[in-house]
């Protein structure tokens, strides 16, 4: 009987999220890059893929500021409803991730962007003078707890802009990018800070997903989010956005990077939970 009354109670819980579900507008941010297209195509995927999403609309309101922590913190305030970043054990506390790395782990991937004149500084580099040169990061980004752990040489800015112009001034020497950023980035900014290059002769590694998060509160919404993305998965068709998106291009041949040097870096900030299976996962060596 208790049985029943449980099983009851569940599918009545079912069916009032699906009728909230219905009329949702999941709102996020995103600026005018090209990079982003990809991670919102994959969300709007796995809303197609899981039935129990039909009906959730997304929109992007392109005019909020982009900065990591503060936007994150726009979930608390419901301004926005979703967002993507570079999982942390802070960060899965405070928010409700979505566990599947949406990239295949390529944020923990780095290439550098760096000013024209530093270009020499990155040719038969060792591991020991990179650590020496000053990598440019954001202020709330695990990334800078990373690189430090690793004995890295880190200068901070709260906002993205700001490390693009110490970048563009040499304050710093170089400005770690995910490989799949670099190239777009420099492109966006080749009109105004037509100074800046990409290294892709060298890469850090390290373990690091970008998930969806949402607040606490919309638990359900994550899983059924996350099981669109393994759904995804299962049919090929996160595969065949992966393999074809305009976005992502600069990764392809995947085989061109076998010859690149490649630091490999622990990640402290790594959650237990974050999912192994190599599948999900993208290796560059």
């Amino acid at each position: 009987m208790r049985v029943f009354i449980l099983l009851t109670l569940l599918g009545y819980l079912s069916l009032s999220v699906k009728a909230e579900n219905s009329n949702r507008v999941l709102r996020y941010f995103a600026a005018d890059q090209h990079t982003y297209l990809f991670i919102t195509d994959v969300l709007k995927l796995a809303i197609k893929k899981n039935p129990e999403l039909n009906g959730i609309k997304t929109k992007n309101l392109s005019y909020v500021e982009n900065n990591e922590g503060r936007t994150l913190a726009l979930l608390d305030r419901d301004i926005i409803d979703i967002f993507w970043v570079g999982t942390s054990k802070q960060r899965e506390f405070e928010y409700e991730p979505v566990r599947f790395p949406i990239i295949k782990g390529l944020l923990g991937y780095r290439i550098f962007l760096t000013h024209k004149d530093n270009l020499v500084n990155f040719k038969n580099l060792t591991e020991q003078q990179l650590k020496s040169m000053v990598a440019c990061q954001g202020i709330s980004w695990p990334d800078t707890e990373i690189l430090s752990a690793n004995d890295y040489t880190v200068a901070t800015a709260s906002k993205f802009m700001q490390l693009i112009k110490l970048t563009n001034l040499k304050r710093c020497d170089y400005f770690p990018r995910a490989v799949y950023e670099g190239l777009n980035e420099i492109k966006w900014l080749e009109d105004k800070y037509p100074n800046l290059r990409l290294v892709d002769n060298v890469l850090l590694s390290y373990q690091y997903p970008i998930y969806f998060f949402v607040r606490k509160s919309d638990y359900y919404l994550a899983r059924q989010i996350e099981k669109g993305l393994y759904l995804a998965t299962s049919d090929g068709s996160y595969q065949n956005l992966f393999n074809k998106h305009e976005s992502l291009k600069y990764l392809h041949p995947l085989n061109k990077w076998k010859n690149t040097t490649i630091f490999k870096l622990s990640n402290p900030t790594l959650p237990d939970a974050t999912p192994r299976e190599e599948k999900y996962w993208l290796k560059l060596y």
